[in-house]
């Protein structure tokens, strides 16, 4: 009858009315191993797990079999009889004893031996019934590997995720080395010049920036009395101006210039128990961070300063495959640019000077001259200028010869810059002839500035082979009028030059004492 009624086994099959399964249990593989059988046999299955919602759920005229795991959900025999006439009843496990002949829907009932899962995972009906037990060793077979295709899917999935991962990562990781190989390239441009300061002031605001550090600074190292120098610094309190590298306890700076290598640093107390001396670490209260990067900057074998980088802005230490190549190659671009400079600047003061004397020279003169007549006129300042002559200069020359000439130049040169001011500019203007720029200085006070010169001069006898040689200078004094150049101004101090040499020699002479043409 009730193999008739679902259109399995037995006779011919009649017309199936219904092919709904609804299955009443809370049993998770209980409910799918008969859901995978059922479906099989092309039943639509539904599953709820509370016996009240059977009503809700699904009209009574659709239903065609109920599977009820009374182990889990507590028989309603009130429901079951409500159900209608063409529907089967499948109680399996405990059941109360009641005449079921009496209710409309056919009901059968499957002792708790048959009806529990077994290790095998299969629920042994009583023979007849009209699941067969092939048909649920398949529905187990098929159940079981749909779970394995789900665990593979699963242990798949998981595996894609960790490889987007780790491909995201990667991605980043590029992103981040083009971003910093394009910040690299854009940084040696900048730093390929002949500017000390714009140099140092990238090395403090774009180099921290490319290994995300808070702190630098940058000094400059002394070799002849082994100091280094603050040149600058980003630091948010007072910075040490000097640091010897001679005194004890050393620095982690001088550690790095005697290894001549670049020292990261992830721990500074573990790297003091690697020294044999111990480290000044005065101010380590001021750093968040135990991790820098110390760097010598060298040109050739010669160390021009360091640069130091500290306190990463995410507290972590700096690391030696991220951070260290990267601050690495920079800094040669940076100390062969620093090297540039300092050759580049003796270049220039050896071109702007004279040889013999230490004096600017001629045309350093013009430059100098410039900017004083410049600044006077801006600010509507004194300016004076004198020129000085060494008297018979080319007769002691032609007498004693060129080295003794040589000497007295030197000695006239010497005395210049003792009775002169730090502030003054005193030039080798050509020959035995020498310049001095007086700023802030009027006429009259010029003029007792030459004075005092010419006075020295005399008083300081040349010595040579046991024998003193007189030696005067004569000296002529203009003043800065406005509207004057550069070129106005050495033709009036040489009139007056001139006007003192007329005197009769070892004289001064000033402007406004030149008869107007």
């Amino acid at each position: 009858m009730v193999l008739e009624a679902l259109g399995f086994g037995g006779g011919e099959k009649k017309a199936v009315r219904r092919r709904t399964a609804v299955f009443l249990s809370t049993r998770e593989r209980w409910a799918q191993v008969l859901e995978t059988a059922l479906s099989a046999q092309g039943f639509d299955c539904r599953r709820l797990t509370h016996a009240r919602r059977l009503v809700r759920k699904l009209p009574c005229g659709e239903l065609a079999v109920l599977l009820w795991d009374t182990a889990t959900v507590e028989p309603d025999l009130q429901m079951i009889s409500g159900l209608d006439a063409g529907t089967t009843v499948l109680l399996f496990g405990h059941c109360p004893t009641v005449d079921f002949a009496s209710i409309s829907p056919t009901v059968l009932t499957v002792p708790s031996g048959d009806a529990d899962l077994h290790s095998n995972g299969l629920i042994r009906l009583v023979s007849g019934a009209y699941i067969t037990i092939d048909a649920l060793k398949d529905a187990e077979a098929a159940l079981g590997e749909r779970e394995k295709q789900t665990q593979e899917a699963v242990r798949l999935s998981e595996r894609l995720r960790e490889h987007c991962e780790f491909y995201e990562l990667q991605r980043n990781r590029l992103s981040e080395t083009v971003r910093r190989t394009a910040y690299l390239g854009q940084l040696s441009k900048e730093i390929n010049c002949l500017d000390v300061d714009r140099i140092v002031e990238i090395c403090l605001t774009k180099m921290p920036h490319m290994v995300d550090a808070k702190l630098a600074s940058v000094y400059f190292h002394n070799e002849e009395n082994r100091e280094l120098v603050l040149k600058g610094s980003n630091h948010p309190y007072p910075v040490t101006e000097r640091i010897s590298l001679d005194e004890a306890p050393q620095s982690v700076m001088s550690v790095a210039i005697n290894r001549k290598a670049t020292l990261l640093i992830r721990d500074m107390d573990a790297f003091q128990k690697g020294l044999p001396e111990r480290i000044d670490r005065t101010y380590s209260s001021r750093y968040s961070t135990g991790s820098c990067i110390i760097v010598p900057l060298a040109s050739g074998q010669e160390i021009i300063g360091v640069m130091n980088l500290a306190d990463k802005t995410d507290g972590t230490p700096f690391d030696e495959i991220r951070d260290l190549p990267l601050v690495d190659h920079i800094s040669q671009f940076i100390g062969i640019a620093l090297g540039n400079c300092r050759l580049y600047e003796k270049v220039s003061l050896q071109a702007r000077t004279d040889g013999l004397t230490n004096f600017i020279n001629h045309n350093a003169f013009f430059d100098e001259l410039n900017r004083e007549i410049e600044r006077a006129r801006r600010r509507g300042s004194n300016l004076s200028l004198i020129l000085l002559d060494v008297d018979n200069f080319k007769l002691f020359n032609d007498i004693h010869g060129h080295q003794m000439g040589d000497k007295i130049l030197q000695q006239v040169a010497g005395t210049i810059k003792q009775s002169t001011r730090a502030v003054d500019v005193p030039a080798r203007y050509g020959g035995d002839e020498f310049a001095v720029i007086c700023g802030d200085t009027d006429l009259k006070r010029g003029a007792l500035v030459a004075e005092r010169i010419r006075r020295a001069v005399a008083s300081n006898p040349m010595k040579h082979d046991d024998k003193a040689f007189s030696v005067t200078i004569s000296a002529g004094v203009a003043e800065y009028e406005h509207g004057l150049s550069a070129a106005d101004m050495v033709e009036r101090v040489d009139s007056a030059l001139y006007l003192a040499k007329s005197r009769g020699r070892n004289a001064v002479a000033a402007d406004q004492e030149v008869a107007p043409a």
